[in-house]
C-alpha cells in the first residue's frame, strides 16, 4: 500500500440503549485510534457490543501548507436490520479515494431494534439510527479540520439504508450546514415504506408487519392487547426492555425468532423533529442540494435468494416466491421491495418481464 494514514474506532457520540445519541466530550490527551470497531449489533452479528457509534478517518497523509481537502462521508447499510460494517480496507480506500484528494470518513450507526424500536409515541419515538447519522455528521463538521478536511466541502454518501437516511437528512433545514452534496446508492427518502405516519393504531405498518410490536411481544415485554392500549402502557413496555439484566442475549434471541421476517424494514416514524412528514408528504423547505443517484444491481439478490447471474430470470424468481411461501412469509410484506427490480435492468425486455411478474403477484398472499 502506498503512503496513507487511517484513524479507527473514534467515538462520535455516546448512545445509551434505546436513547438518543449524546454528543461525545472533546477529545483529550492521546486517543488510541488503531482498533477497528466491530460495528453495531445487527441481524448478521447480534452479539457484538452496544457502544458502537464510532467512525474511521482515512487520509493520504498530513496536509501540506495547511491545505484543507474535500470530505467524503460514507454510511453503509443493507436495510434496517442488516448493516455493512464501516470497516473498509485501507489498502483500497487510501490509494483509490484518499490519495485522490479527499479525506474519507466511514461511520457505524444503530440498526434493528437498537436503532428503530418505537412505542409510536414520545416514550420511545424511535428513529435513533437517523439521529446517530446526524451526530456523526456533527462530529465531522466540528473535528474534520484537524485531519486536514474542509468542513465546508462535505459530500455524504449512503447505500441502501444509509442512502435512505442521507436522503432524508439532506431535506432537513437543521442539517444544511453539515454537508453540501449527497450520493445515494439504492435508497431515497421517498421510498413509500420508509416512514410510517400516525399513532400506533393508525400506523401504516399495522396492516402488514410492525417490527416494534413483534419484537416487544417476542421479548415478553408486551402482548398484542397491551400493545394496542396505547400511551398508558408504553412506559411499562419500554422499561421492561430497557431493564433486562443482559440485554444482548434476549434481544438477539428475540430477533432470531422474528426471522425470516426480521429483515423487513423497521420504519421511521414522524416525530416532529427530524422526521416531520411521511414519505409521500415530504416538503423540501430549503435550497436544493447537488445529488448523484445510482443503484447496486444485485441488492435484492439476498432478499429472495437469487443468484447474481440469474437476477432477471422469471423462473428463478417464481421458484424463490415458492421458497418464501414455504418459509411462511407473506409476500404482501415484500411487494415494495421486489418492485425495486423494475428499475434495475439495462435491457427493456428484462424490465418488462419483471414488471409484469410483480404486477401479477403484488396482491397475492401466500
Amino acid at each position: 500500500m502506498q503512503k496513507g494514514e487511517y484513524f479507527t474506532g473514534i467515538f462520535y457520540a455516546h448512545a445509551p440503549i434505546f436513547k438518543l445519541p449524546i454528543k461525545a466530550p472533546p477529545l483529550q490527551g492521546i486517543i488510541d485510534a488503531t482498533i477497528w470497531s466491530d460495528g453495531c449489533p445487527n441481524a448478521r452479528n447480534l452479539g457484538i457490543g452496544q457502544f458502537c457509534t464510532r467512525l474511521n478517518v482515512y487520509r493520504c497523509g498530513p496536509p501540506e501548507n495547511d491545505t484543507l481537502y474535500p470530505v467524503l462521508v460514507y454510511f453503509p447499510g443493507l436495510d434496517f436490520s442488516w448493516q455493512n460494517n464501516a470497516h473498509l480496507d485501507p489498502a483500497v480506500i487510501i490509494p483509490k479515494i484518499a490519495c485522490n484528494g479527499l479525506v474519507f470518513v466511514t461511520a457505524d450507526y444503530r440498526v434493528g431494534p437498537y436503532g428503530f424500536f418505537t412505542t409510536h409515541d414520545e416514550i420511545a419515538p424511535g428513529n435513533l439510527g437517523l439521529y446517530d447519522t446526524k451526530a456523526a455528521l456533527e462530529w465531522v463538521y466540528e473535528n474534520i479540520v484537524y485531519f486536514g478536511g474542509n468542513p465546508s466541502q462535505v459530500t455524504v454518501m449512503g447505500s441502501r439504508l444509509g442512502a435512505d437516511l442521507v436522503s432524508l437528512l439532506s431535506l432537513q433545514p437543521e442539517t444544511a450546514q453539515l454537508f453540501q452534496q449527497s450520493i445515494l446508492i439504492s435508497g431515497s427518502a421517498f421510498v413509500p415504506s420508509l416512514i410510517a405516519d400516525g399513532a400506533r393504531e393508525e400506523s401504516a405498518m399495522k396492516k402488514f408487519f410492525d417490527p416494534s410490536k413483534e419484537f416487544a411481544v417476542e421479548i415478553e415485554c408486551a402482548t398484542d392487547d397491551r400493545w394496542a392500549k396505547g400511551i398508558n402502557d408504553s412506559s411499562a413496555i419500554f422499561e421492561c426492555i430497557r431493564d433486562l439484566k443482559d440485554r444482548r442475549i434476549p434481544i438477539a434471541e428475540a430477533v432470531k425468532r422474528m426471522n425470516p421476517r426480521a429483515w423487513i424494514k423497521w420504519p421511521l416514524f414522524v416525530d416532529g423533529k427530524l422526521v416531520k412528514n411521511s414519505s409521500e408528504n415530504i416538503q423540501i423547505t430549503h435550497k436544493t442540494m447537488p445529488t448523484l443517484i445510482g443503484l447496486c444491481p444485485a441488492n435484492m439478490a439476498r432478499k429472495v435468494n437469487l443468484r447474481k447471474e440469474d437476477i432477471f430470470s422469471r423462473l428463478d424468481i417464481v421458484q424463490d416466491l415458492w421458497n418464501l411461501n414455504r418459509s411462511d412469509i407473506y409476500f404482501t410484506h415484500y411487494a415494495d421491495l421486489l418492485s425495486d427490480f423494475k428499475t434495475i435492468g439495462t435491457e427493456e425486455s428484462k424490465q418488462t418481464q419483471l414488471s409484469a411478474l410483480v404486477n401479477q403477484v403484488i396482491l397475492i398472499k401466500f
